[in-house]
């Protein structure tokens, strides 16, 4: 795809991904990561693009994948998104507050102590897959073991990590 035709496909298809992201997803920010997504799959698979359907009706099914996979992986984060939010408002507000400075300080405690707890495979298949954003299927080939192992070990220190910050 040229950067002209791309260009224009951006511009004429922005507007309407921004309202299709907006009636489910309220935070700006996320609505515009989720279309700079969408249009990187849409440029980056542009050649399994079948010409005789419409390149909206293509496009739209990026979009919901992308919103899709979206909602999975953050419905798996209860918790480090609970960690997220109260790590966000802790530095939203004054730095220098010794209460602000007391619960951050605790926060991170926690958290590096929950990792250095987690067995060194946990803490690779979580890295990998959180961290680095690899898939479970390039997590198996780099780490040589079964897809299903991943899942099982990222889940667990999921899991662990909760735990912790829950209790």
């Amino acid at each position: 795809m040229e950067e002209k035709e791309f260009k224009e496909l951006y511009e004429t298809y922005y507007p309407k991904l921004k309202t299709l992201f907006s009636k489910k997803i309220k935070d700006e920010q996320e609505v515009e990561d989720l279309i700079q997504d969408t249009m990187l799959r849409v440029h980056l698979k542009y050649d399994t693009y079948n010409s005789k359907y419409a390149m909206s009706t293509w496009l739209y099914a990026v979009a919901n994948s992308v919103m899709n996979n979206h909602f999975r992986t953050r419905s798996r984060q209860p918790a480090l998104s609970y960690a997220k939010e109260l790590y966000d408002n802790i530095h939203t507000e004054s730095f220098d507050s010794p209460e602000n400075i007391l619960i951050s300080n605790e926060v991170t405690d926690i958290i590096n102590k929950t990792l250095s707890k987690l067995s060194k495979e946990y803490l690779e298949a979580y890295q990998l897959k959180e961290v680095e954003g690899l898939s479970l299927k390039d997590i198996s080939e780099q780490l040589d073991v079964p897809i299903n192992t991943v899942k099982s070990r990222v889940k667990r220190a999921r899991d662990s990590i909760k735990e912790s910050l829950v209790c």
